[in-house]
């Protein structure tokens, strides 16, 4: 007959990489050896209906089990799966959009021997290291400069052709 019966909360839950009392920000090397971080990113679960009896197995009681394999798992793989790019290679949405549905993937391949089912995964703001933020604002400043010279220059030749103008309706 039946000995014991245990209640399994199937509730959606959030982890937050990044987030007061969280586990820390997601840190990333990319291949050429910069780096990146998400300032936050959330990995929705919840444990599966048709997995409770393997979560329990796995994970004993504890509330905190579920939380335990999610954070396992999603570091290594989030950090595999997004140090692939380049920080260049990064910065693109696209690049990022395949980077994240690999991971969620990898990710639900990993969760669901344990009976805890991935909902979504979502990646917030890229903030980089601080060598490189000033390596592009000092790009963004050269730019800048190398725009306002070629304006000067366009308008020194406009001026130089209306003097050469000018000059020649004089001398005819």
């Amino acid at each position: 007959g039946l000995s014991e019966v245990y209640r399994v909360s199937s509730v959606p839950r959030t982890l937050v990489f990044g987030a007061p009392g969280g586990p820390p920000r997601l840190d990333v090397r990319s291949p050429d050896g910069s780096g990146f971080h998400f300032e936050e990113v959330r990995v929705g679960y919840r444990i599966g209906a048709a997995g409770a009896r393997t979560f329990l197995r796995d994970s004993g009681l504890s509330a905190d089990g579920a939380m335990r394999w999610v954070a396992a798992f999603a570091r290594p793989i989030l950090c595999e799966e997004f140090g692939r790019y380049t920080v260049q290679d990064v910065t693109d949405a696209l690049d990022r959009e395949v980077a994240r549905s690999l991971a969620f993937e990898r990710l639900s391949e990993a969760l669901e021997p344990h009976g805890v089912e991935l909902q979504n995964l979502t990646t917030g703001s890229l903030s980089f290291d601080r060598a490189y933020e000033t390596v592009i604002n000092q790009r963004k400043v050269a730019e800048q400069e190398a725009e306002r010279l070629t304006e000067a220059l366009v308008q020194k030749e406009r001026e130089g052709e209306k003097r050469l103008v000018t000059v020649q309706a004089e001398m005819d």
